[in-house]
């Protein structure tokens, strides 16, 4: 395979890594988010 597009699939790679780390954070801090809301709907907090 040519280095070039070794380089190439290389960066996509790290671009894809990059999209879904972002997207699970994303979700992660959603989830927090909810429950914090449910916690002081309950009268937890």
């Amino acid at each position: 395979m040519h280095p070039y597009y070794f380089k190439l699939d290389l960066e996509k790679r790290m671009a894809n890594e990059r999209r879904n780390r972002q997207r699970e954070n994303r979700k992660k801090a959603l989830r927090r988010r909810r429950n914090r809301f449910l916690g002081k709907r309950n009268g937890k907090v």
